[in-house]
């Protein structure tokens, strides 16, 4: 619900002061320089016409109008892909914020847990903003939106940075490059700092199109 004040006024000490909101049938709201109170719950476009009429019956030649927009709800807020977990200390978002009467401005904040340390970055509507991760752990970030009327939304979003960003190194013993035998036997030794990783295997004959990679253990 929007409560608004309007002080009307003539140009003569004595007038009465006749009003009309949208457009609705005119109806006495005062004498000259009165107060009038007028509430809505209709978001978008509003209009007050005015008259007056003096002691003498005389008729302003032209109403007045005076125009506004009613603005309750906050801007939205949609964006490129926002990974939960990432393993590059660096993170690319286009964040677009997006509202029915108005441009919207956004504030960005990068925030690192359990330090709860943050850093505010520029981040324009449209545009791609890249955030830094300084170390491995838990981060939020937060995107605050607001509007002409400031109306303002907040948006939070849950990003874990593994600071490994090294891949795996694998080894493979297997059969010679001729076998007299239908079947190959291979085993893989797979290393990673994290402790583990996982093997993904396929195989090719000469010639054939390659299929999917598959687990092998």
């Amino acid at each position: 619900l929007e409560t608004l004040e309007f002080v009307v006024s003539c140009d003569e000490p004595e007038c009465m002061l006749y009003c009309s909101f949208d457009s609705q049938n005119f109806a006495s709201c005062g004498v000259n320089e009165g107060g009038v109170v007028w509430e809505t719950e209709t978001q978008g476009q509003h209009k007050l016409t005015v008259y007056a009429v003096d002691a003498a019956g005389n008729r302003s030649p032209a109403d007045t109008e005076v125009t506004w927009i009613s603005d309750f709800d906050p801007p939205s807020l949609s964006h490129s892909d926002i990974p939960e977990s990432i393993n590059q200390n660096s993170l690319s978002v286009t964040l677009v914020c997006s509202d029915d009467y108005s441009s919207c401005t956004m504030q960005c904040q990068l925030t690192a847990f359990p330090s709860g340390i943050a850093e505010s970055y520029q981040c324009n509507s449209g545009v791609s903003t890249t955030f830094e991760f300084p170390s491995g752990g838990s981060y939020q970030l937060t995107v605050i939106v607001t509007d002409g009327a400031q109306n303002t939304g907040s948006f939070d979003f849950s990003i874990l940075f593994s600071a490994d960003n090294i891949p795996p190194a694998i080894s493979v013993s297997g059969p010679q490059q001729i076998e007299a035998s239908t079947r190959a036997k291979f085993q893989f030794t797979c290393t990673d700092d994290s402790g583990s990783c996982q093997n993904l295997c396929r195989l090719t004959q000469t010639g054939t199109a390659p299929g999917g990679y598959e687990a092998c253990g």
